[in-house]
């Protein structure tokens, strides 16, 4: 029995290490104008894999959303909006670390940079209420987002352990697409010799491609379990 609780404690540390190891340098991240203005809880990650190049990854999820059915907008909070993000990004850094590390030269994750990320968002809304210049309608819509996201920041830290990254740029919607199942209509004007052209149980979609801005800033935690070699 010491025997097998020797092994399972040997493994059990080989396992902390590896994971320290891994953390080592790591970047954990939150925006919280995202999180307190939006209400969409988010979690980063950035960690370096070259003295000039780190990955990244973001997911976050949504609570309320701004749709529009074209004919008006509308800001549905807590109304059945639901969905996710997440963005998978590599970086590459340029110049010289900020003086609040040890090292002289250029390392990820500090100084400027530039980021190409792909992202997917998902989001369902349930039971929205629209309407045109004729009916009245509610449907469940269903938005699929597929995008690349091209940005030029600065990253630095204070402490050595708090981060700060700041970044601006756009991004390109390559499918964007929006699923409507129609549940109820309502005519506004029954007595009108128009035809209505959507019918309770219709399904129909729409899709667009299109450029759009981007505009950052995350707060950060540096992970850091040794001194900087």
């Amino acid at each position: 029995m010491k025997r097998y609780f020797a092994i399972l404690l040997f493994v059990l540390l080989l396992s902390l290490s590896a994971s320290a190891q891994f953390f080592q340098n790591t970047v954990v991240k939150i925006r919280p104008n995202k999180a307190l203005f939006t209400l969409h809880p988010n979690l980063g990650f950035e960690k370096p894999i070259h003295r000039n190049f780190s990955i990244t990854a973001e997911i976050a999820y949504k609570f309320i959303c701004v749709y529009s059915n074209r004919f008006e907008a509308e800001f549905d909070f807590f109304s059945g909006c639901t969905g996710g993000e997440l963005f998978i990004g590599a970086r590459g850094y340029w110049g010289k670390v900020n003086k609040h590390l040890t090292e002289y030269d250029q390392k990820a994750p500090f100084g400027w940079y530039g980021e190409i990320q792909l992202g997917y968002r998902g989001i369902n809304i349930n039971s929205y209420h629209a309407s045109d210049p004729s009916v009245n309608y509610v449907e469940d819509v269903a938005i699929n987002d597929l995008m690349s996201v091209y940005l030029l920041g600065y990253q630095f830290n204070a402490g050595n352990r708090i981060t700060f990254d700041l970044n601006i740029g756009f991004n390109f919607h390559w499918l964007k697409s929006w699923r409507h199942d129609i549940i109820s209509v309502e005519e506004i004007y029954p007595e009108s010799n128009n035809k209505v052209n959507i019918q309770p149980g219709d399904t129909y979609r729409e899709t667009e491609q299109r450029f759009g801005f981007a505009c950052s800033f995350a707060l950060g935690y540096y992970i850091r379990f040794k001194k900087q070699q």
